[in-house]
């Protein structure tokens, strides 16, 4: 609205378009935030010097510190490093847009989780501005695949070590493997052991005791 000298001139200016633009901006922005805000995965925005200028919830909570305004790659373990500053530089270089990688992060009490990250170069982005990071903290499936992997080797070493002989069957009474003190016990090679149905042994009580352990009676 405004007046102009005379007093009986008065002009009007309609802000109706602005107005509504301005609301649809800020009902997107409160969307976006609330969105951010509960994913659970973390959420960063970093400048490309590794200041981290945005961080959702999850990710303050997860590390049990804000990382705001410090270099995000000084939590990065030292010996991920070099794999970490490669695809980065691939991000920048956007030779690889979307940068998958797998790193350790530093946690504020010293101890590190196992995350997998997916990075995109939106520096261009006039929202964004910046490197936009989706973290997933992978360590519990990580470290369940490493114990297995040592359970594995424990139990290969257990059993071709044995200073008794071991045979393994299936449910079809097929032999599976064995190990090489087995193989010195009976006096026969790998190759005619392995694949043998044992319901067609001699030995009548060597067949009942098979049966007995597959269907799990005590011995």
């Amino acid at each position: 609205l405004y007046l102009g000298e005379s007093a009986n001139m008065v002009f009007f200016k309609d802000e109706t378009e602005v107005l509504t633009a301005e609301g649809a901006l800020r009902e997107s922005e409160e969307r976006f935030r609330a969105l951010v805000d509960n994913l659970q995965e973390m959420i960063f925005v970093m400048r490309p010097d590794g200041t981290v200028i945005f961080e959702n919830p999850a990710a303050a909570a997860m590390l049990g510190r804000s990382m705001v305004g410090e270099n995000g790659f000084d939590y990065v373990h030292p010996e991920d490093m070099p794999t970490v500053m490669k695809d980065f530089g691939e991000l920048m270089d956007r030779t690889n847009p979307h940068m998958p990688t797998q790193f350790r992060l530093r946690r504020d009490d010293g101890s590190w989780i196992i995350v997998d990250a997916l990075a995109t170069n939106l520096l261009e982005n006039s929202i964004i501005g910046g490197l936009l990071l989706v973290l997933h903290d992978v360590t519990a499936g990580v470290e369940a695949q490493r114990d297995l992997r040592d359970s594995e080797r424990r139990y290969h070493a257990l059993f071709h070590q044995s200073p008794v002989g071991i045979i393994r069957f299936d449910t079809g009474y097929t032999v599976t493997d064995c190990n090489d003190r087995m193989l010195e016990i009976i006096e026969t090679q790998r190759e005619r052991l392995v694949g043998l149905d044992l319901r067609t042994l001699k030995d009548r009580k060597a067949v009942d005791f098979f049966r007995d352990t597959l269907e799990g009676k005590s011995l």
